[in-house]
């Protein structure tokens, strides 16, 4: 999860990102990549009112089970070095952990919602009402309100050393969640449709602190 450098426009992390993904497709892994949509669509509505900060790019990668931390972590050190070029690594996070589908679906942009929990909860509190009782929601909501759902909960104890090894300074987030979406426009509808921008909402302030996360809308490089 990555936060641009103030020195450096949109472009040139999308360049750096499609020259990591390719990288990384060479090394035998299956990398994605995405890059913040410009201006940001969040502004004006309810979840952009109440999380204050925004996610500039992604860069992740499906692991498979033979895959060590160790490995892990040298990939992205690798990686971090020319993101470097592009991203504030200090501000720039890193999550490793079990990702969860709630419903399947595709689409040229979406949602990435980096979540922090409440101080009230610990992680798995936390990860067990996100899955079991807002996930819930999100899977039988009559109208759906995007083409995919995602839950990646995290490993704060591998997200932390992994994060420490290749050199991100940010590896507290509880999660991601990641909702796909057609368009710009479509996203912004849903995101204003009442049961996104006030029953949901309502649910995740039971266990989110929207002040300590982020969001985006990303668009997918392919």
């Amino acid at each position: 999860m990555l936060a641009r450098r103030s020195d450096r426009r949109s472009e040139d992390l999308e360049a750096v990102l499609r020259s990591q993904r390719a990288e990384l497709r060479r090394a035998g892994l299956k990398p994605r990549a995405a890059v913040a949509v410009e201006p940001d669509p969040f502004t004006g509505t309810a979840h952009g009112a109440e999380v204050p900060a925004r996610i500039d790019g992604l860069l992740s990668v499906e692991l498979s089970a033979s895959r060590t931390r160790a490995e892990l972590a040298a990939v992205f050190r690798k990686s971090a070095e020319q993101l470097a070029q592009v991203a504030d690594l200090d501000r720039s996070g890193l999550i490793y952990g079990v990702q969860r589908v709630i419903f399947g679906g595709d689409g040229p942009l979406q949602v990435s919602f980096a979540l922090r929990r409440r101080a009230t909860m610990d992680h798995g509190q936390f990860s067990d009402y996100w899955l079991n009782v807002h996930g819930r929601m999100a899977r039988e909501a009559p109208r759906r309100k995007a083409g995919g759902y995602r839950q990646l909960h995290a490993d704060l104890i591998g997200s932390r050393d992994i994060a420490a090894a290749a050199g991100f300074g940010v590896a507290d987030y509880d999660g991601i969640v990641s909702s796909d979406h057609s368009g710009v426009e479509r996203m912004k509808k849903a995101f204003g449709h009442p049961a996104v921008s006030e029953i949901a909402l309502a649910d995740e302030r039971r266990f989110i602190d929207h002040a300590r996360s982020a969001i985006g809308l990303l668009r997918k490089l392919l």
